[in-house]
Order: C-alpha cells, then sequence, then structure tokens
C-alpha cells in the first residue's frame, strides 16, 4: 500500500510538471514507465504516443509502447512499434528479438525464427534468443535443431533450470529417456521446486516401470 501511495503522489508531480512544461518529452515518458509499472497500460501507451509525437526518433518510447501493447494483447501494434524502432536504430538486438516474441504469440513461427536468428546475429550471447528460437523449432518438430538451440542456452548459462528441463522433454520426445532423466535431474539440482521437471521425471519413471 505504501508503494501504491508512493507511485500515486509521483504521477501527481508528474502531472504538475507537465502543466507546467506540456512540451518535455522525457516527462511523459517517466510517467509512461510508472504507469506501466502499477498495471495502467492503457494510459501508459498514451503516454508513450505522446513522446513519440514530442520526439519522433525516441527508440525507447517505441520499445517501450511495444512491449505494453503487447501486454495488452494488442501484439500486431506491437509489431509496428517495433518495426518503426527497427527502422530508426537497425543494430539493437533488443527489437528483433522482442518483435520475435510478438510474433511467436501470434502463431508466426517461421516468421519469429528470422527475428530470433537476426537477434543472435547482432548479439552471440543472447540466451532467451536461443532459448526461445528452441521452443520454437520444438513446436515445430525440428527436434535435433532445437536440441541444438537449448545446448547453446546451457553453455551460456548453466544454471538456466529451464533449459536443462526443454532440452529433457525434446529428449523424452525422441525416445531417449535416460538422457531425459539426466536433464530433468539437472534442473531439479538448479531448482529444487521445478514442478514440471518433478512430474514429467516421474511420468518416465512409471513409464519404464511399466515396461
Amino acid at each position: 500500500m505504501r508503494d501504491l501511495k508512493e507511485y500515486e503522489e509521483a504521477i501527481i508531480c508528474f502531472n504538475k510538471a507537465i502543466s507546467l512544461d506540456s512540451n518535455n518529452a522525457e516527462t511523459y515518458f517517466e510517467k509512461a514507465n510508472l504507469l506501466h509499472k502499477v498495471e495502467k497500460k492503457e494510459e501508459a501507451v498514451v503516454c508513450y504516443e505522446k513522446v513519440i509525437s514530442l520526439n519522433p526518433g525516441d527508440t525507447n518510447a517505441y520499445y517501450n509502447k511495444a512491449l505494453t501493447l503487447g501486454d495488452l494483447g494488442r501484439n500486431e501494434e506491437a509489431v509496428g512499434c517495433f518495426d518503426k524502432a527497427i527502422s530508426l536504430v537497425p543494430d539493437d538486438a533488443r527489437f528483433y528479438f522482442e518483435k520475435g516474441v510478438a510474433l511467436s504469440v501470434m502463431g508466426k513461427n517461421e516468421e519469429s525464427l528470422d527475428y530470433y536468428d537476426k537477434t543472435i546475429s547482432l548479439d552471440p550471447n543472447h540466451a532467451r534468443a536461443y532459448f526461445n528460437r528452441g521452443v520454437v523449432l520444438f513446436s515445430m518438430g525440428k527436434n535435433s535443431e532445437a536440441t541444438g538451440c537449448f545446448e547453446q542456452v546451457i553453455s551460456l548459462t548453466p544454471n538456466d533450470a529451464d533449459a536443462h528441463f526443454q532440452k529433457g522433454n525434446i529428449l523424452s520426445e525422441m525416445g531417449k529417456k535416460q538422457e531425459a532423466i539426466a536433464c530433468y535431474d539437472k534442473a531439479i539440482c538448479i531448482d529444487p521446486n521445478h514442478a514440471q521437471a518433478h512430474h514429467n521425471k516421474d511420468l518416465i519413471l512409471n513409464e519404464l516401470e511399466i515396461k
């Protein structure tokens, strides 16, 4: 409650500053970020749009607006914002990655792969791009390629329990049950509360017992 009250007071301060200088893009930007933080996302979008109207070259405003639109389920609009940000700064890996996420949510898997690939070309250590690429490839039945992606995630972030878990899922799908169990064990070692890893491991053990 205290934090919420402080946020509300901060918004009042931003509104006062705007009433004194309605052309200060930075004030609108900070207000928009705060509105997003307190889950007033529709209002945040309006503020980001005001920033853009005052400073059409502000890529962070396009980026944050796109993320907020994604939170609201307005992914097509989000993609448009990412495109604008990319047109302004074509070598920022963030824009390609988040566009890939939006496309994945929209079910446009082939297109999303192109943007994860572009992300990786700009930032070869972008573990989340490899992770998301692996998820998409697995959903498309491209198990070997997906495994390679999760192995790359593990090489970059060895303590990513979800990467070990996802690799285990692929190995299980490929019939490599013992290798899958080893991956689930690794995920559980990293995160003892990883419920899905425990569950999937138990499924395989029960299956092996029945056989």
